[in-house]
């Protein structure tokens, strides 16, 4: 039986300090007077290498730059590109087979239709784990988001372990938008040991 899992998340105060900042956070604002707080389905203009590292797995390369014209192939190259310039990661409307490691500040959006250029589509980029959980998001004291995504997770394979499709623990600043959460089947428990009195 297959289950869509609502996210979890367990609030704790905010630690000092922080991630630096995102390209999602209000106010922000590039060449063009764009606004960096709305999303692709809010206002096309931040579809743009200014706000973006865009990825397609069928357009895609492991030496792209990230760019619209050289996207990278997979969300985790994405994710690491992204994060170290503070901008978000653009996914083709495409099946990506891997799971993905959010850190603070990180910001997926998916959904985009790439078969004639980088524009909002009407489906989410699908996320099809081959390992549990599918998403990791921990210890995130500021705003991250998932937007526009579908995250599938895998059976599971061990005895005694679970089917997880998004693991958020210390993760009050996590945003969903669009997204759906699948897990896969739990394994069979551990045979107990019989108690001797």
């Amino acid at each position: 039986m297959r289950h869509t899992l609502a996210a979890l998340s367990v609030v704790v105060p905010a630690a000092c300090g922080g991630a630096p900042p995102s390209p999602t956070d209000a106010g922000s604002t590039a060449d063009g007077g764009c606004d960096a707080s709305r999303t692709p389905a809010e206002d096309a203009c931040v579809l743009d290498e200014a706000f973006g590292v865009f990825v397609s797995r069928a357009l895609g390369m492991a030496d792209g730059g990230g760019s619209r014209a050289r996207p990278l192939a997979t969300a985790a190259a994405g994710l690491n590109a992204a994060h170290l310039k503070h901008k978000r990661v653009y996914l083709c409307t495409e099946e990506y087979p891997e799971a993905v490691t959010l850190a603070p500040g990180d910001s997926i959006f998916g959904g985009l239709d790439c078969s004639g250029g980088w524009r909002v589509g009407t489906f989410r980029a699908r996320l099809r784990a081959p390992t549990s959980p599918a998403v990791t998001a921990r210890d995130l004291p500021s705003k991250t988001v998932l937007d526009s995504v579908e995250i599938i997770a895998p059976d599971a394979a061990e005895p005694g372990t679970s089917s997880i499709g998004v693991m958020a623990v210390d993760a009050p600043s996590l945003e969903l938008s669009n997204a759906t959460f699948t897990s896969g089947r739990a394994a069979a428990g551990i045979p107990g040991a019989m108690a001797h009195s």
